[in-house]
């Protein structure tokens, strides 16, 4: 199910547009002042509205008795500024203090005739207060004007579906007209009111790129009208990058709207910015933010009417259900749309405030996808039942896939081969999906169907296309966190692939698959790592590459997607367009792979080439789950390849954990020298040394190492003195840290390393950063931070308080091929991320180091002081000797009585 929620009306209409300041007294003392809500200003002069609706783009304001009730944001206010109004009642409003600036929001009495900004006692602003009969016959006729574009949105909105398409550009012509009258009359704000719902009707209800690019481009060309409109502009913008599939721009542009309207107090629009921020962090898989965005949105809900409070609902709930299909804690969806539809099919009274039978028949729908969503087939079957057929050619809200979605969920449910053959059919040529979450949706959807008739290789090619727009997804959004939950919610249409190709034999397929998938953030991020140090105009070049080989890939899908709807006769010239198309798309990965000097690997093949074997001697054991709690485990090394499916994990028992994940593979364990390990998801946060193996621990019989399983460093020739750098107990509180660097720089020394040590106090951020990049091996004796949402804000304490971060580490030039960092929490997981989660140590590995030895929770540091003298004093380390010698430096504490902690200290590679 796609996870773009239906866009409300109401919601986006109803941002009004709003005044701009006016002149400030010549002997007021310095103020940054913006009146807000007059009908009309002139001067130091505002024009009350009368009572009653006003036309769209009107910026009156009323509060819910229907009082004038205008807002004046300072920029530069303080706590002691005050508005207050002149006039037989008295009445003040005292200032919210509020991102940078001061808010004063105040319900004006009908005989007050002025407003006054002061600040202690001293007026900053004064504006009188004019009656709506002073206003002209020019702005009689704006009025007029917006009143008609206003009636032929709300006919569009009630038109029947055949005259819904020729109703909505009637209501855009209109329109047109009205923004360059407002446009020609240099009226700002209500020209840029008009300019939003011309991008509305073109985005949203005719999906015109022709006409969308058109409106875009006024809303760029007039960056003048500042506060007054900055939120909705920026809600506009989120909108167009929701759909655009640019997840990670709608997200800002959302938080932006939501910080303009909190500075006006604009409620509704607070309310829409909230609902759509949620829709968009439910899709990044940012479930941590969701609820908060969530709370706001229906905090800011009490500003709307009985339909716009339905609409958002309808629309918040649908971030909801996409968070629980990804395994996200959040409140049901349910009860709130059952309780919405009851309040929708009471309302059969035209004038009642909640009338409104097409939002019923969205919320039915919703409801009835809900249900499909949590198993509750048979209610979602009787919602069906009342709703009409799928309405086609009908652009509003999406509705006809929308229907498609449930009809398909309900077919897989009762197993109706007929209605899945009929469904395929039916959508084979289905319009590009508009963003790339949608895209993948559609290709799960269609790989279900296809698995479920059997025809296994179209199955396949579904799935393998979501991988696909799974993998552009992740070219598209910046390194940051969101990228793993967002994968942990998606890695099924993986899962089903990897299954279906071990079922038939080709178990080295299912492993290609399972590698590129559970490898793919940690990917792309070392691309990103690369593409910082592009000069500008390169950058440009690599984005551009992507951008034609992303398009080569939707268009390669498309093409797959027909070849079941393809007559037999035409088949064979049907399969030469895809040879063809896919000819093409390997020579732009290869241009776009060029640009970062990364070899013929593409940003989204789905090959295994670039990755590399495991070293001769050395047996990879891979775990991917599959669905249903099952996962599948391979073993491959020198050239052999087997895989297993282990069905559940029982992840809280050793013992039991073991015989699934090891005894399967038990011969071919034995006859390695060493193993690595490519653990999935829940599997990281797993001590593998610490499982039993053969009345020991696995640690006892091989070397470990964990791996992200990146493409292998380029070698390149060692430079004539090795340089090292110690860095220890930085903040002074390690009593060990000290006893530690010097036996590890002697150890160095003595094997011909040139030492910088950086010491206490000396441990300072610019010191070791400099350092850093000219070394070969780090080893830092300190203490470790694991913070921030999937990692991002883990970091090295440095001396003064500082740190050095995952950013920092991304962004260093250079970064030593060996790191040692056997400190707390330096290398923790989470079982909520696909990958395992960010860390520091991760970070190095991402930056270009080979090797990383690090603690995945606490450790004792007098115990982490042992393991890491015996790790260098052991003999000559280099990142390939790591991991044996990291056996033996923990064997060597097995005596301790703290040593229970020793298996966290993990040897982690490329």
């Amino acid at each position: 199910m796609s996870p773009r929620p239906w866009i409300s009306l109401p919601l986006i209409l109803a941002l009004a547009c709003a005044d701009g300041s006016a002149e400030r007294d010549a002997h007021a003392p310095p103020a940054s002042a913006t009146l807000l809500g007059c009908a009309a200003q002139d001067g130091h002069a505002c024009v009350r509205p009368i009572p009653g609706p006003a036309a769209r783009c009107d910026p009156a304001r009323r509060d819910a008795e229907g009082r004038f009730t205008p807002v004046v944001w300072v920029d530069d206010g303080t706590s002691s500024d005050t508005l207050a109004v002149e006039g037989d009642t008295p009445a003040r409003a005292e200032a919210v203090v509020l991102d940078g600036g001061v808010r004063l929001e105040l319900a004006v009495p009908e005989d007050a005739h002025a407003l006054v900004l002061a600040r202690s006692g001293v007026v900053l602003e004064r504006w009188t207060l004019r009656d709506p009969d002073m206003r002209g016959a020019t702005d009689d006729a704006v009025r007029a004007l917006d009143a008609r574009a206003d009636l032929r949105f709300r006919e569009a909105d009630a038109a029947d579906v055949a005259e819904r398409g020729a109703a909505w550009r009637a209501a855009l012509e209109v329109t047109e007209e009205a923004w360059a009258s407002a446009h020609a009359r240099g009226d700002r704000l209500r020209a840029r009111c008009h300019v939003r719902r011309g991008m509305f009707v073109a985005l949203e209800r005719l999906g015109d790129p022709a006409a969308l690019e058109r409106w875009t481009t006024r809303l760029d060309d007039d960056a003048t009208s500042g506060i007054a409109t900055a939120g909705a502009d920026a809600y506009a913008r989120g909108l167009v990058a929701q759909r655009l599939g640019d997840l990670q721009a709608a997200a800002a542009l959302f938080r932006a709207a939501e910080a303009g309207a909190a500075r006006i107090a604009d409620r509704k629009l607070a309310a829409a910015a909230s609902g759509q921020l949620a829709a968009v962090l439910a899709s990044l898989g940012r479930d941590d933010e969701i609820a908060a965005a969530l709370e706001r949105a229906e905090a800011a809900a009490t500003a709307l009417d009985c339909r716009q409070w339905l609409h958002m609902l309808n629309n918040t709930s649908w971030s909801r259900v996409v968070l629980g299909e990804a395994g996200g804690a959040t409140d049901d969806p349910l009860p709130g749309l059952a309780d919405a539809l009851l309040v929708l099919d009471a309302a059969d009274d035209p004038e009642d405030a909640c009338h409104d039978p097409r939002l019923a028949e969205h919320v039915r729908l919703g409801l009835a996808l809900v249900a499909a969503a949590e198993g509750a087939f048979g209610w979602a079957e009787q919602l069906r039942e009342g709703l009409p057929s799928a309405p086609e050619g009908d652009g509003d809200d999406d509705a006809a896939r929308w229907h498609g979605e449930l009809d398909r969920r309900i077919a897989l449910a009762r197993g109706d081969r007929g209605a899945l053959v009929e469904h395929v059919v039916l959508h084979a040529r289905d319009a590009d999906p508009d963003t790339l979450d949608a895209a993948w949706s559609q290709a799960w959807g269609r790989g279900q169907i296809y698995e479920a008739l059997g025809a296994t290789e179209d199955a396949l090619g579904a799935y393998d296309g979501a991988e696909r727009t799974l993998s552009t997804m992740m070219l598209q959004l910046e390194f940051d966190a969101g990228r793993d939950r967002l994968l942990l919610g998606r890695q099924r249409s993986a899962g089903r692939s990897v299954a279906l190709r071990v079922a038939a034999g080709d178990a080295t397929g299912g492993l290609c698959v399972a590698r590129n998938a559970r490898a793919r953030t940690s990917r792309v991020l070392d691309r990103s790592a690369r593409i910082a140090s592009l000069s500008a105009g390169r950058r440009r070049e690599w984005a551009a590459a992507v951008a034609a080989h992303a398009q080569g890939i939707r268009d390669l899908d498309a093409l797959r997607s027909e070849r079941w709807s393809v007559p037999v006769d035409r088949r064979a010239a049907h399969d030469q367009r895809i040879a063809a198309l896919e000819a093409e798309t390997r020579a732009t990965s290869r241009a776009a792979a060029k640009l970062l000097g990364a070899g013929e690997s593409a940003p989204t093949d789905a090959t295994c080439d670039g990755l590399g074997a495991p070293d001769v001697g050395t047996l990879a054991l891979l775990y991917f789950p599959v669905g249903d709690d099952a996962w599948m485990g391979f073993a491959f090394g020198d050239g052999v390849v087997t895989a297993r499916r282990l069905g559940a994990l029982p992840l809280t028992d050793p013992t039991r954990l073991a015989e699934r994940l090891l005894v399967p593979f038990a011969a071919q364990i034995d006859r390695a020298r060493s193993l690595l390990v490519l653990p999935t998801g829940a599997l990281w946060t797993v001590s593998f040394a610490a499982l039993p193996w053969r009345d020991e621990t696995l640690l006892d019989a091989k070397p470990i190492a964990l791996g992200l399983d990146l493409a292998p460093l380029r070698t390149t020739a060692a430079p004539e003195q090795r340089r090292a750098l110690v860095v220890a107990d930085p903040r002074g509180n390690l009593p060990a840290a000290a006893h530690e660097a010097e036996r590890v720089g002697a150890a160095l020394r003595a094997d011909a390393w040139s030492v910088t040590m950086l010491l206490g106090a000396d441990a300072r951020a610019e010191l070791v950063r400099e350092a850093l990049t000219r070394s070969e091996l780090l080893h830092y004796a300190g203490h470790g931070e694991h913070a921030g949402l999937e990692g991002w804000q883990g970091a090295l304490q440095l001396a003064d308080g500082a740190r050095l971060g995952v950013d920092d580490v991304l962004a260093l030039a250079n970064v030593p091929r060996l790191v040692v960092l056997p400190a707390c929490d330096t290398a923790p997981s989470e079982r909520t991320t696909q990958g395992g989660d960010m860390n520091i140590a991760r970070a190095f590995l991402l930056a270009g180091a080979q090797t990383v030895v690090a603690a995945q929770g606490p450790i004792d540091d007098e115990l982490a002081a042992r393991i890491a003298i015996a790790l260098h004093e052991g003999g000559p380390l280099d990142p390939d000797t790591t991991p044996a010698r990291l056996r033996d430096a923990l064997l060597s504490v097995r005596d301790d009585p703290r040593g229970v902690s020793a298996a966290r200290v993990v040897a982690l590679v490329r």
